[in-house]
């Protein structure tokens, strides 16, 4: 009996500590986003909260901004859980990719790996 209560804390312990695995799947709004303003980097609140990113788990993404009728961009994307990368290949534009800074089950962060890309990071809130 004793035996078999340690082996059930043991077990008990081991599932408590793994980590729980987020889905970047999901319709993401953003929040704010950290952009270039006046020769200095600072947060930008979207009050609008009117850019939206929709990560399907077939592959496939949409980006697109409330104010408008159509999608702005879409096409596939890959997320690389081991290097925190995020590749959106356009259908439209080039491929865009963004180091996944964090992510939990209610938001998400990502920062531009293009350096002359004027947004550097951008705050995106699960919907």
């Amino acid at each position: 009996m004793k035996n078999l209560l340690i082996t059930f804390a043991g077990v008990f312990l081991f599932s408590c500590s793994k980590e729980k695995r987020v889905s970047i799947a999901g319709n993401w709004g953003q929040a704010a986003q950290y952009i270039l303003l006046t020769n200095d980097y600072q947060w930008e609140e979207d009050s609008n909260l009117s850019n939206f990113l929709w990560l399907k788990e077939d592959g496939t993404y949409m980006y697109a901004n409330k104010r408008c009728a159509v999608g702005a961009d879409f096409g596939k994307y890959s997320y690389n859980e081991k290097n925190n990368e995020l590749r959106l290949l356009s259908f439209y534009t080039s491929q865009k990719v963004y180091k996944v800074s964090s992510i939990d089950d209610h938001n998400l962060l990502l920062e531009n790996t293009d350096t002359n890309y004027f947004i550097r990071k951008l705050i995106f809130n699960r919907r």
